[in-house]
């Protein structure tokens, strides 16, 4: 089954503009049942499209009360709708060195993720290009400085992406939002503006590592496009399972095991 393509590594590399005082309260984004199991090594993913929901890891009914947090409107807005939440050990010490290789374009080049179509690894991110930078780049080629990037995936080829990060002491949280409209087959698939994610990071002391959460969000302007090009729910999914295993790989854990977030069954 074709499916329409989340750049969704793109919450993960694309970091910007620090912002002083943006703590992430993680316990609105967090219960204390799902704590306890990302810690314990669990991935919980949800996945809503069209009213239809898929999920994984999930400890209790489907669904996320934090996403209207960072999306500031409410759920039914969105026709595609993605989030996870996961945990990535990480000594204190190693955090400036993560985050330097987090916000670094060349991490975000040459991402695999699970193809549900094709039932194997597929690469589905070819290429990122710095259009715009706020300041000149750390070694690295880092945009922690923030900007507008281009990204070329496999489906939807080149999109435009400006990017923004807001950092507290022990979090950090970074939002992309698409800058020109999304097209595909002559349909304007969602307006400029439409296609938005966000991670947020928050950092445990007592677990020695971060809280990641994830969301990815678009409103599809024309149904007419998902005649021609049908959107998976869990290909969805598995697209944003991508993102958390190779920011995990960042921090030298090994996630690969779980790149599939969902399969064909």
């Amino acid at each position: 089954m074709n499916k329409i393509l989340t750049a969704s590594a793109i919450i993960l590399t694309a970091a910007a503009t620090r912002l002083a005082g943006a703590e992430v309260n993680y316990a609105d984004i967090f219960s204390s049942e799902e704590i306890r199991t990302v810690t314990a090594g669990a991935i919980i993913t949800d996945v809503k499209y069209f009213g239809d929901t898929v999920s994984t890891g999930r400890v209790r009914k489907a669904g996320d009360r934090a996403a209207e947090l960072f999306l500031k409107e409410p759920l039914k807005n969105f026709h595609l709708i993605a989030s996870e939440r996961a945990f990535i050990p990480l000594p204190k010490k190693k955090i400036p060195e993560f985050l330097k290789k987090l916000t670094s374009i060349k991490m975000l080049e040459d991402l695999d993720y699970y193809s549900m179509t094709e039932n194997r690894v597929e690469r589905f991110i070819k290429d990122v290009k710095v259009i715009r930078l706020n300041s000149k780049p750390d070694a690295g080629n880092s945009i922690s400085s923030g900007g507008d990037i281009a990204v070329t995936d496999n489906r939807f080829g080149r999109m435009m992406f400006r990017t923004l990060m807001k950092a507290g002491s022990r979090s950090v949280i970074i939002e992309n939002t698409t800058t020109e409209s999304l097209s595909k087959f002559g349909f304007t698939v969602c307006e400029r503006g439409d296609y938005r994610t966000y991670t947020a990071l928050y950092y445990l002391p007592a677990n020695k590592g971060f809280l990641y959460y994830s969301i990815h969000a678009m409103k599809i302007k024309h149904s007419g496009i998902l005649k021609i090009y049908p959107v998976n729910p869990g290909s969805f999914g598995n697209r944003l399972r991508a993102s958390f295993v190779r920011a995990a790989s960042l921090a030298g854990v090994n996630r690969l095991d779980r790149l599939a977030a969902f399969r064909e069954k």
